[in-house]
């Protein structure tokens, strides 16, 4: 059995890796966020909630730029609900008009 076992890790291990992501799917993953931005504008509930991940995106910035921001205290304040970091739609929206 241990023999058996010593065969299964070095089978693993010797296993070839996932290539790294290629530029084009880089790519796909910033175009996804930046898609968010023009479905926000519509809404008109400023009460909304964003994840960080989505308020990075309205805001074109990456998310450990917000968390970076969030420590400092730049930027929209964040609310911590449940765990989660969440960002007020209206004051996203007030952060982008007041930077731009």
């Amino acid at each position: 059995m241990a023999e058996t076992l010593r065969n299964a890790l070095l089978a693993t291990a010797s296993a070839p890796k996932a290539p790294p992501p290629s530029v084009e799917q880089k790519k796909r993953r910033r175009d996804r966020s930046a898609r968010i931005s023009p479905i926000l504008d519509h809404l008109a509930d400023d009460e909304l909630l964003l994840t960080r991940a989505e308020a990075a995106g309205y805001l074109r910035k990456s998310v450990p730029t917000l968390e970076r921001w969030a420590k400092v205290g730049i930027g929209p304040k964040p609310r911590r609900i449940g765990g989660s970091c969440l960002y007020s739609l209206g004051e996203v929206r007030g952060f982008a008009a007041q930077a731009a």
